[in-house]
């Protein structure tokens, strides 16, 4: 059964393979590029991968194809340039190889007017993209196109998108050049300032606002507008105060209740009271639905009476204004900007007792509970803000300023609920809201709370997401905590957090490293210290290791220091391991290279290891020999190691070679001798280094005799009266 049904398929196959040669013949003595050519005759195999290799058609076509099906797509009534379709294009205009060479003018312009009905982020870097390209294009002459009259019909909406898309030149200029040709041309500087304003970019708008005086750029209702509401957002108060006082345009209600917060925020009650004047005279009757709100925000932050306020909200109401919830939070943000704390509270129990508070409200009384030192009462409005299910938008300095309440005094962040609650919140917004003045609050905390892994987690999120990041504060926060570290693994636990987030930034540089290293020296920690040296020691072996980070003399310097001081013999020959495999930190630097020679075998030497010994065979064989603080050294280590014949012939060995001893070599052989009871070879080395050279013998070296020589002082003052008197008398007087 099974051959049969083989036979039947192979017979169909043949079949159905006969009927396409027919319908398509196919000339096999030619060496047309085809596949199954390429494959199926004697042609090389070089010929068949180039044919694959060979593109199937050229990339302008296809990003002429894309282009004109994304404009299609766009063109419809019912449809817009979707953001997949805006990154398309961004794609084809940035692409090196074709870029818009191959698309044509009216191409461009078309786009350029769909790109502009959107007001996203990504919709607006594709109209600066376009517009530049554009500029690009147009200066070379383009025939048969009115790309002028395009770009002044879409301009108010071009100039907005460059504004936002961070292009706050090539916006200025385009608006100047338009507005140069129009007799009236507001709408235009109302897009560029309203674009600036959107992407909250100051520097701009102070720069345009400068273009505008200096041109005579007549000012209008929505321009003065505008202006106060930069001026307010960059804390420009009197420029915005000189801009109203200079405006001899209508101003409206929006105008004056800009002016009303501008007057709170620098407590400047005589121009509130004359805007409030003009409200009550103009605004009232005509719009008393924004009028009152800003009444009520203004008494609310001059600190009126309950009763006036009351009688307020009673005028209102017979206006046919009902207390609504956003005009409570008008009336409770007015009384924060003058900082009236416990005023806050006390609007909302007063009147506020039929409204349901909203996130904006929440917010104010939990930042006013926490300025008036009331945290019983910020927690209960933050647990009212939970059962309303609005604790995740509570305002985010609000919520900060809830936490470093928490945090304050002896309070910890382990186990802590309310803290995890409001981490949580506040990490999934984007950018991260958390502040480097709190910061300074979380690091410590989350840090004796052994939270590590939280405290990593929030630093990459401000590091990626936030434009105020400064690694160079957090690193010293973090370290101010491994200068108070208890313990060798908390040392250890910060270099992880700080490897893993500063590891190429230059702030994570050596003296950091040193102050580590330093630190677990003082615990104690020699075994951890020496793993963390040999670690930095091969993060930066690497060729394409960062510099800034990379250990030198003073690392080794440091490391021995600290092995001295705990007399760690086995941390002295790790390091010990590690200079002889070090070509990197060192080099051929002779003078550094003897510093550490001479730390390493004064590490020896405290340890009574007669490895000393060997350090100093290699320093006088390479390098420039030993220098007077290594001759100091090597007595030094005889002396302790009880071997006082050693450092005799080693004294020997250096005057054949005319090494000229200073004071300190002498106090050092002297105290050798003495200490081990040589007491008479001491003064007969002292009468012939009178006679080699007397000035070489010095105070120290007569205070070491005096010193160690406790049964001769008798004999030690009269060789010293006999030979050195002026040092002598200088040296007893000193005494």
């Amino acid at each position: 059964m099974h051959a049969a049904r083989t036979i039947a398929t192979q017979t169909v196959r043949s079949a159905l393979r006969r009927k396409c040669y027919r319908a398509f013949p196919i000339n096999r003595s030619s060496l047309s590029p085809c596949p199954i050519h390429a494959f199926h005759t004697t042609a090389s195999r070089e010929f068949a991968f180039r044919w694959f290799k060979r593109p199937s058609e050229d990339q302008s076509v296809v990003d002429r194809r894309t282009w004109r099906r994304t404009l299609n797509a766009g063109r419809r009534p019912d449809s817009q340039l979707a953001e997949h379709d805006a990154e398309l294009l961004l794609a084809v205009l940035n692409r090196p190889e074709t870029g818009h060479r191959y698309l044509s003018f009216e191409d461009l312009l078309e786009a350029l007017q769909l790109s502009t009905r959107q007001t996203s982020a990504l919709h607006a870097s594709l109209s600066a993209q376009l517009y530049s390209t554009l500029l690009t294009r147009w200066h070379e002459a383009v025939e048969g196109t009115d790309a002028e009259t395009v770009i002044a019909h879409i301009a108010p909406t071009l100039i907005h998108h460059l504004a936002l898309a961070g292009e706050s030149h090539a916006a200025l200029t385009l608006c100047a050049e338009i507005s140069s040709k129009q007799s009236a041309a507001s709408d235009l500087w109302v897009s560029l300032l309203q674009g600036y304003k959107d992407a909250a970019d100051i520097d701009a708008y102070i720069k345009a606002r400068e273009y505008m005086l200096l041109h005579a750029v007549p000012m209008t209702t929505n321009l003065l507008n505008l202006h106060l509401q930069l001026c307010d957002a960059g804390k420009l108060y009197t420029d915005a105060i000189e801009l109203y006082n200079r405006a001899e345009v209508a101003k409206d209600t929006r105008t004056r209740k800009a002016v009303l917060d501008i007057a709170l925020k620098t407590r400047d009650w005589s121009l509130g009271e004359k805007v409030v004047q003009d409200v009550r005279r103009h605004d009232v009757t005509d719009d008393p639905y924004d009028a009152y709100p800003a009444l009520l925000a203004w008494l609310a932050g001059k600190g009126v009476s309950m009763e006036e306020m009351t009688q307020e909200i009673k005028t209102m109401r017979d206006a046919d204004v009902d207390l609504s919830t956003e005009i409570m939070d008008g009336m409770l943000y007015g009384a924060t900007l003058t900082e009236q704390w416990q005023a806050v509270e006390q609007l909302w129990d007063a009147h506020a007792a039929d409204l349901l508070p909203s996130a904006r409200t929440l917010s104010l009384r939990v930042a006013a509970a926490v300025m008036a030192h009331d945290l019983p009462l910020a927690t209960q409005v933050y647990a009212t803000s939970k059962s309303h299910a609005l604790h995740d938008q509570l305002d985010s300095l609000s919520l900060q300023a809830l936490l470093a309440a928490e945090l304050a005094g002896d309070r910890s962040a382990k186990n802590n609920t309310l803290v995890d609650e409001i981490l949580g919140t506040l990490m999934v917004r984007v950018p991260c809201p958390i502040t480097p003045l709190s910061l300074r609050i979380l690091v410590p905390k989350l840090i004796a709370a052994q939270g590590h892994l939280k405290l990593d987690e929030i630093l990459r999120l401000c590091k990626q997401t936030r434009a105020d990041w400064d690694s160079a504060a957090v690193i010293s926060l973090i370290m101010d905590e491994v200068a108070v570290a208890k313990d060798a693994k908390a040392v250890i636990n910060l270099h992880t957090m700080l490897r893993r987030c500063f590891a190429e930034e230059r702030a994570f540089d050596l003296d950091v490293r040193h102050k580590l290293l330093d630190r677990l020296g003082q615990l104690g920690a020699g075994k951890q210290m020496g793993d963390l040296f040999q670690q930095f020691l091969k993060a930066s072996a690497g060729a394409d290791a960062p510099a800034h980070g990379r250990p030198d003399y003073t690392t080794y310097l440091l490391m021995l220091n600290a092995a001295t001081e705990m007399r760690d013999l086995q941390l002295v020959r790790r390091v010990h391991m590690c200079l002889r495999m070090d070509v990197v930190s060192i080099g051929d630097r002779p003078g550094e290279h003897t510093a550490v020679l001479n730390r390493l075998m004064k590490a020896y030497a405290y340890c009574l290891s007669p490895s000393c010994l060997d350090v100093w065979e290699q320093l006088c064989i390479g390098g420039d020999g030993p220098d007077h603080a290594a001759v100091s050294i090597i007595l030094d280590a005889c002396n302790h190691m009880r071997v006082p014949q050693r450092g005799q012939h080693i004294w020997r060995t250096l005057h054949r070679t005319h090494f000229q001893f200073n004071d300190n070599n002498w106090a050092s052989r002297i105290e050798m001798l003495t200490r081990n009871g040589l007491i008479d070879e001491a003064f007969e080395s002292l009468d012939q280094g009178i006679l080699l050279d007397q000035h070489a013998i010095g105070e120290r070296t007569l205070s070491t005799l005096w010193n160690t020589a406790g049964g001769v002082r008798q004999r030690t003052d009269a060789w010293a009266r006999e030979n050195l008197p002026a040092v002598w008398d200088r040296l007893m007087n000193r005494d």
